[in-house]
């Protein structure tokens, strides 16, 4: 059963970031909040860059999980959002949370 996973950890949280990456399995969503949320956009290039290449590994392993940022978390409309990532309405994202009887909590 697909899991619906809420991220609000540092893109620089490594250890918490393979817990993470480990728990996430082909179908889940994962939606980047806060913290996370914030070094997607505006976070310092290096880290942001060593993270995307742990995330593209995960994806290549686990195609169908969906990454996702709600709207209400989206900083500027000009920064662009790495590819792979989607930006969802808030409505949306409720109903994700609605309709997933599985919601971890990672922060």
């Amino acid at each position: 059963m697909p899991a619906l996973h809420h991220v609000s950890v540092a893109l620089d949280d490594v250890k918490t970031w393979s817990l993470v990456l480990g728990a996430i399995a082909d179908g889940d969503s994962v939606v980047l909040l806060d913290a996370a949320a914030q070094g997607l956009q505006i976070g310092v290039p290096d880290c942001v860059d060593t993270w995307l290449g742990l995330v593209d590994r995960k994806r290549r392993a686990a195609p169908a999980t969906r990454w996702l940022l709600p709207s209400a978390e989206q900083f500027s409309v000009a920064v662009p959002l790495p590819s792979g990532f989607e930006l969802i309405a808030d409505e949306h994202w409720l109903a994700l949370i609605i309709d997933n009887p599985r919601l971890l909590e990672w922060s």
